[in-house]
Protein backbone atom coordinates (compact mmCIF):
# COMPACT_ATOMS: atom_id res chain seq x y z
CA UNK A 1 0.00 0.00 0.00
CA UNK A 2 1.26 3.71 -0.83
CA UNK A 3 2.65 6.12 1.67
CA UNK A 4 -0.81 8.79 2.08
CA UNK A 5 -0.56 12.19 3.60
CA UNK A 6 -1.10 12.20 7.24
CA UNK A 7 -0.60 15.70 8.16
CA UNK A 8 -2.49 19.05 8.47
CA UNK A 9 -1.30 22.45 7.34
CA UNK A 10 -2.08 25.62 9.13
CA UNK A 11 -3.21 27.93 6.79
CA UNK A 12 -1.41 30.56 8.18
CA UNK A 13 2.10 28.96 6.68
CA UNK A 14 1.01 30.05 3.62
CA UNK A 15 3.14 33.14 1.64
CA UNK A 16 1.42 35.83 -1.02
CA UNK A 17 3.94 37.61 -3.34
CA UNK A 18 2.88 39.66 -5.71
CA UNK A 19 5.60 40.56 -8.42
CA UNK A 20 6.44 44.48 -8.48
CA UNK A 21 8.85 44.23 -11.37
CA UNK A 22 8.40 42.75 -14.46
CA UNK A 23 7.74 39.35 -15.69
CA UNK A 24 11.51 39.80 -17.40
CA UNK A 25 13.12 41.23 -14.20
CA UNK A 26 10.54 39.73 -11.18
CA UNK A 27 10.33 41.95 -7.53
CA UNK A 28 8.42 39.72 -5.33
CA UNK A 29 6.72 41.57 -2.82
CA UNK A 30 5.17 39.61 -0.06
CA UNK A 31 1.25 40.90 0.65
CA UNK A 32 1.13 40.77 4.75
CA UNK A 33 -1.50 40.76 7.81
CA UNK A 34 -3.56 38.20 5.83
CA UNK A 35 -6.27 36.26 8.55
CA UNK A 36 -8.09 34.15 5.60
CA UNK A 37 -7.64 32.92 2.05
CA UNK A 38 -9.28 30.83 -0.35
CA UNK A 39 -9.72 29.19 -3.86
CA UNK A 40 -12.25 29.54 -5.64
CA UNK A 41 -12.32 27.18 -9.48
CA UNK A 42 -14.44 27.70 -11.51
CA UNK A 43 -16.11 26.00 -14.96
CA UNK A 44 -18.19 26.67 -18.06
CA UNK A 45 -20.10 23.67 -19.80
CA UNK A 46 -20.81 23.20 -23.72
CA UNK A 47 -24.72 21.74 -23.76
CA UNK A 48 -23.66 18.68 -25.98
CA UNK A 49 -26.81 17.39 -25.50
CA UNK A 50 -28.88 15.62 -28.54
CA UNK A 51 -32.33 14.03 -29.21
CA UNK A 52 -30.44 10.22 -28.80
CA UNK A 53 -29.48 11.42 -25.02
CA UNK A 54 -33.07 10.57 -24.03
CA UNK A 55 -34.10 13.96 -22.36
CA UNK A 56 -30.47 13.82 -20.18
CA UNK A 57 -28.23 16.00 -20.29
CA UNK A 58 -24.83 15.55 -21.76
CA UNK A 59 -21.86 18.03 -21.72
CA UNK A 60 -18.41 18.75 -21.64
CA UNK A 61 -16.35 20.96 -19.98
CA UNK A 62 -15.33 24.58 -22.09
CA UNK A 63 -13.37 26.05 -20.08
CA UNK A 64 -12.18 26.71 -16.12
CA UNK A 65 -11.04 29.04 -14.58
CA UNK A 66 -9.58 29.92 -11.17
CA UNK A 67 -10.02 33.06 -8.02
CA UNK A 68 -8.17 33.32 -5.39
CA UNK A 69 -9.31 35.42 -2.43
CA UNK A 70 -7.01 37.34 0.47
CA UNK A 71 -8.43 38.90 3.37
CA UNK A 72 -6.46 40.69 5.57
CA UNK A 73 -6.65 43.42 8.37
CA UNK A 74 -6.07 47.09 6.67
CA UNK A 75 -2.16 48.13 8.04
CA UNK A 76 -1.20 51.51 8.01
CA UNK A 77 1.26 53.32 10.75
CA UNK A 78 -0.95 56.04 12.02
CA UNK A 79 1.66 58.05 12.91
CA UNK A 80 3.37 58.32 9.27
CA UNK A 81 0.69 57.07 7.26
CA UNK A 82 3.11 54.30 5.93
CA UNK A 83 1.25 51.51 4.96
CA UNK A 84 2.00 47.34 4.31
CA UNK A 85 4.13 47.50 1.01
CA UNK A 86 2.24 44.14 -0.01
CA UNK A 87 -1.54 46.06 0.87
CA UNK A 88 -0.45 48.79 -1.29
CA UNK A 89 0.98 47.38 -4.10
CA UNK A 90 -2.13 45.43 -4.22
CA UNK A 91 -4.34 48.34 -4.22
CA UNK A 92 -2.41 49.82 -6.97
CA UNK A 93 -3.12 46.75 -8.90
CA UNK A 94 -6.78 46.67 -8.32
CA UNK A 95 -6.53 50.58 -9.66
CA UNK A 96 -5.33 49.34 -12.89
CA UNK A 97 -7.36 48.65 -16.24
CA UNK A 98 -6.46 47.43 -19.72
CA UNK A 99 -3.10 45.16 -20.55
CA UNK A 100 -1.45 46.81 -17.13
CA UNK A 101 -4.22 45.27 -14.89
CA UNK A 102 -2.83 41.44 -15.56
CA UNK A 103 0.30 40.65 -13.39
CA UNK A 104 1.88 37.74 -11.92
CA UNK A 105 0.95 36.58 -8.66
CA UNK A 106 1.97 33.59 -6.01
CA UNK A 107 1.15 31.50 -3.23
CA UNK A 108 3.31 29.26 -1.62
CA UNK A 109 2.94 26.06 0.76
CA UNK A 110 4.58 25.73 3.99
CA UNK A 111 4.17 21.99 4.21
CA UNK A 112 6.61 21.33 0.41
CA UNK A 113 8.65 24.06 -0.24
CA UNK A 114 9.35 25.02 -2.52
CA UNK A 115 5.55 24.37 -3.84
CA UNK A 116 4.47 27.50 -5.21
CA UNK A 117 1.04 28.06 -6.88
CA UNK A 118 1.86 30.14 -9.89
CA UNK A 119 3.20 32.43 -10.49
CA UNK A 120 0.15 32.89 -12.33
CA UNK A 121 -1.50 36.06 -14.55
CA UNK A 122 -4.38 37.59 -12.55
CA UNK A 123 -6.57 40.62 -12.26
CA UNK A 124 -7.18 42.24 -8.78
CA UNK A 125 -10.07 43.70 -7.40
CA UNK A 126 -9.34 45.54 -3.70
CA UNK A 127 -11.58 46.38 -1.16
CA UNK A 128 -9.80 48.89 1.39
CA UNK A 129 -11.91 48.66 4.66
CA UNK A 130 -15.03 47.77 6.75
CA UNK A 131 -15.97 46.44 9.72
CA UNK A 132 -18.47 47.15 12.91
CA UNK A 133 -17.59 49.71 15.92
CA UNK A 134 -15.11 46.90 17.75
CA UNK A 135 -13.75 45.45 14.86
CA UNK A 136 -10.48 46.54 12.78
CA UNK A 137 -10.47 47.48 9.34
CA UNK A 138 -10.61 44.77 6.79
CA UNK A 139 -9.06 44.79 3.57
CA UNK A 140 -9.59 42.15 0.79
CA UNK A 141 -8.08 41.31 -2.46
CA UNK A 142 -9.37 38.84 -5.00
CA UNK A 143 -7.47 38.24 -7.90
CA UNK A 144 -9.22 36.22 -11.20
CA UNK A 145 -6.75 33.94 -13.18
CA UNK A 146 -6.29 35.23 -16.68
CA UNK A 147 -5.17 32.30 -18.40
CA UNK A 148 -3.66 28.91 -17.37
CA UNK A 149 -2.51 28.60 -13.56
CA UNK A 150 0.98 27.86 -13.55
CA UNK A 151 1.95 29.49 -16.76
Amino acid sequence: MADTPNTEVLARGFTFELNTGTIAVPVWTSVNHINTWNHAPSAQDADTTTFDDDGRDSHMKASRGDEFTLNGLYQVDEATGVRDAGQEACEAWGDEIGQSSRKQFRISDPATPPNVIGPYLATATVTRGGGGNNDPSTWVCAMKVSGALNP
